[in-house]
């Protein structure tokens, strides 16, 4: 019964071939990239975590400048470097 099935169902849908790493195909190439961005990235992510989570209304405002800065530090490094 289940073989009559699967047959049924594999004659009437199509089936896709995927090529393998699909995904590194979509990453975008970044030479420039060194470990001091991956630092002030991680630094930027989790400062936005906590404001994104944050439920106080005091405590996120300053949450929010510190992810402010934070934004801003790896964007200004990461301008340098780019033209570097």
């Amino acid at each position: 019964m289940c073989s009559v099935l699967q047959r049924e169902i594999d004659s009437f849908i199509e089936h896709r071939k995927t090529r393998p790493n699909t995904d590194k195909q979509l990453r975008l190439k970044m030479p420039f990239w060194c470990d001091e961005l991956t630092i002030r990235w991680r630094k930027y992510r989790d400062k936005e975590n906590l404001f994104v989570k944050c439920m106080g209304p005091r405590k996120k405002a300053v949450l929010l400048k510190e992810f402010k800065e934070a934004r801003w530090y790896f964007d200004t490094r990461k301008r340098q470097i780019e033209r570097d």
